[in-house]
């Protein structure tokens, strides 16, 4: 076994990786295949721990509060929040501009400039393409600028400059925008001037570096400048902020951010592409929540991810008993595993088998265990999604927040986390098999929470909180069958459709053609208005599938079963004995006939050869245009060829034992069962079974 180091601002993949000080800078590049073996470990620099940037008031609301943080002391400038256009340099007049309000990331718009290749009437570089004019304003306490850019052209060749004279031709800081912005999405730049900016500004303007035919086409919001990169209160578009002070660990989740102006700092929502974008104040948009913890002012952190420059992904896998680990939060200078590593803008990819990966943490990335076997823990993924495609790994992420949320497709995967919150879709959505799912909280979804889609199978849920999502808590689609959710607690979700269907806990079934199958809750708490809306008349006909909930809102009296065209429930207000529980079964829709009744299984029994059987239970029913038998189907042991069976026929509201008799000739295992047909609005209440032999 071998322990090497990478460091992803200080590496270099030239190096042979057996120090800090020959660190290698990316796992592509440095950890690759050839280098590592099973066994070895990649000892990950850790990013700077959290510092104070004084208090900050959270909140928990559909509301514009809940979409940001307010801190108590401003910690950046603002230069212009394009909101209006800026005024175009007398030498470019073919420049253009619009003011967009569809795809603002702060306030009411955002700027599209877009500067012609074809013609410029200059001579020297740079030149002036527009400008806006600002308040005089000291900016010495601050070194760098910030702002979102949605570039269509490829590799913008222009720079964004602060100048002392009111119409952008006196340049003091001159920020040259990067060569890897990337195309057809929003990109947060920060740009360091490295050193302190000018202290008498009164414009900022765009300029075109050099004269090339390439034309420039791109939207910019939200311009502000920050401090220097080592200060303890630097906050930029690329920072995360929290309640949490742990170096490593803690509770709370790192939230990106989405947009700064003065004290308020918005939380970057989950929306996943342009034309979704949620505005920090828009009422349109007062369905979405961004943080769902607890509302208060409270010491708010700030961390720094860094960009790593290459792929994420293990690169070699490992065996049983020898796992490739890749470990961060690494001091580079002690060689003590005494912080956490954030990278932001890039995923993380278990994507071989025998892996662990922990300490890494992900903001505006997903992660994705593609490998069988892995070990995987962190504390944060935000702004992306955990896809789980492998198969028996153990997964532990204390938070999965604002972003795509858990999407798992493996098998027998052991998945735990603290909080699942903020999905731009469902927080949870589900399609393997065999998988045991834990988490404290799943909540605040824009859809439903959790969410069962076909081939959904035997999974296991553990699941206490289930909360606010803007539709359903639970949605089960077509063939997702044999699911558990033990003791889990929703309130508030609304599926803000109809008003009919408004609070809602769970949907059965989502289509036309084809239900669920079986699945089970097990001591759920229901804080909806409906649990279940209409369960049983949403289940295709003659399909036999349904929800079974036992131990309803904690009552051992109250176990239910809904299925096609009928409920089977326990209960104790109608009862032959006064002791236990009797069990009502009510046929819901004429599809419940003699043919199709509505069945319960009341004893599996096993059975010695040639000794006589007799089977006693009472039955009871609310009206006569009701049936209910006891049966022992035919075929199901030797010597009981055809169905044997006894109707009910007594009055309405009387208890009247029923009766069978037969004779094995060799020893089995027997069903017995209560059929009920007839009407759908009366019932067959089933009580003290015996079975004699």
């Amino acid at each position: 076994m071998s322990t090497f180091c990478l460091d992803m601002v200080n590496g270099s993949d030239s190096a042979n990786g057996t120090t800090w000080t020959l660190a290698w800078k990316t796992m592509t590049n440095g950890a690759i295949a050839g280098r590592i073996a099973p066994g070895d470990i990649i000892k990950l620099a850790k990013t700077p721990a959290p510092t104070s940037l004084g208090n900050g008031t959270w909140s928990k609301s559909v509301l514009a509060a809940g979409k940001k943080v307010t801190l108590a002391t401003a910690q950046t400038a603002a230069i212009d929040n394009c909101d209006a256009g800026w005024t175009i340099g007398p030498y470019t007049p073919l420049v253009t501009q619009t003011v967009t309000t569809s795809r603002s990331k702060e306030g009411t718009g955002c700027l599209r400039v877009v500067i012609p290749g074809n013609y410029w009437n200059y001579t020297t570089d740079p030149q002036m393409a527009m400008y806006k004019s600002l308040t005089s304003a000291d900016l010495s306490a601050y070194q760098q600028l910030c702002f979102w850019v949605y570039n269509y052209n490829g590799s913008l060749d222009i720079s964004i400059c602060l100048c002392s004279d009111t119409s952008g031709s006196v340049i003091v800081n001159q920020f040259d925008l990067p060569a890897n912005i990337v195309t057809n999405t929003w990109t947060p730049v920060v740009i360091d001037y490295g050193s302190a900016l000018g202290s008498a500004i009164q414009s900022v303007a765009i300029y075109k570096r050099t004269r090339t035919y390439a034309g420039e086409d791109f939207y910019i919001d939200n311009v502000f400048v920050c401090k220097a990169p080592s200060s303890s209160t630097c906050l930029s578009l690329k920072s995360v902020i929290s309640k949490n002070s742990s170096a490593y660990g803690g509770s709370e989740g790192w939230y990106p951010i989405k947009a700064i102006n003065g004290t308020a700092v918005y939380l970057e929502d989950g929306l996943t592409y342009v034309g979704q974008d949620q505005k920090g104040e828009d009422p349109n948009y007062e369905w979405w929540r961004c943080y769902s913890g607890t509302t208060e002012t409270v010491t708010t952190y700030v961390r720094q991810p860094v960009t790593p420059s290459g792929s994420m992904n293990s690169t070699e896998a490992g065996t049983a008993g020898s796992l490739i680990q890749y470990q961060g939060g690494f001091d580079p200078a002690t060689d003590i595993q005494d912080g956490e590593t954030f990278i932001g803008d890039m995923g993380l990819g278990a994507v071989h088998d025998y892996i662990l990966m922990n300490r890494i943490n992900v903001v505006r990335g997903s992660v994705t265990v593609s490998g069988n076997f892995c070990d995987v823990s962190m504390q944060t993924v935000a702004k992306g999604q955990v896809a789980v495609t492998g198969h028996k790994n153990d997964i532990e992420i204390t938070n999965i927040i604002n972003g795509s949320g858990l999407y798992v497709t493996g098998r027998r995967n052991a998945i735990t986390c603290t909080t699942v919150s903020n999905g731009y879709s469902a927080n949870m959505t589900v399609y393997g098999r065999l998988n045991k799912i834990t988490a404290t909280n799943c909540d605040n979804s824009y859809q439903s929470n959790v969410s069962l889609s076909s081939r959904a199978r035997e999974n296991r849920f553990y699941i206490t909180n289930c909360k606010d999502g803007r539709y359903y808590g639970v949605v089960f689609y077509a063939d997702a069958y044999d699911n558990w959710f033990y003791d889990m607690v929703t309130s508030g979700n609304d599926s803000g459709v109809n008003d009919v269907y408004r609070s809602q806990a769970v949907l059965l079934y989502l289509g036309t053609s084809a239900s669920p199958g079986r699945n089970f809750f097990v001591n759920p708490t229901f804080g909806e208005t409906y649990s279940f809306y209409n369960p049983y008349g949403l289940f295709a006909d003659y399909v036999e599938n349904s929800i079974a909930i036992l131990k309803y809102g904690g009552d051992v009296n109250d176990n239910r079963t809904y299925t096609d065209g009928g409920e089977i429930k326990s209960q104790v207000a109608v009862r032959h004995t006064a002791a236990d529980v009797a069990w009502q079964i009510l046929p819901t829709k004429t599809t419940r006939n003699e043919t199709y009744p509505l069945t319960m299984l009341l004893r599996r029994v096993a059975l010695n050869s040639g000794s006589l059987v007799t089977v006693n239970c009472y039955f009871r029913r609310s009206n006569t245009g009701i049936t209910g038998r006891l049966i022992c189907r035919g075929g199901q042991i030797p010597g009981v060829d055809a169905d044997v069976y006894s109707d009910l026929s007594v009055a309405a509201d009387t208890w009247d034992q029923l009766s069978l008799s037969f004779t094995p000739s060799a020893a089995g295992v027997i069903e017995l069962e209560a059929q009920v047909w007839g009407g759908t609005t009366y019932s067959v209440f089933v009580d003290d079974i015996e079975v004699l032999q």
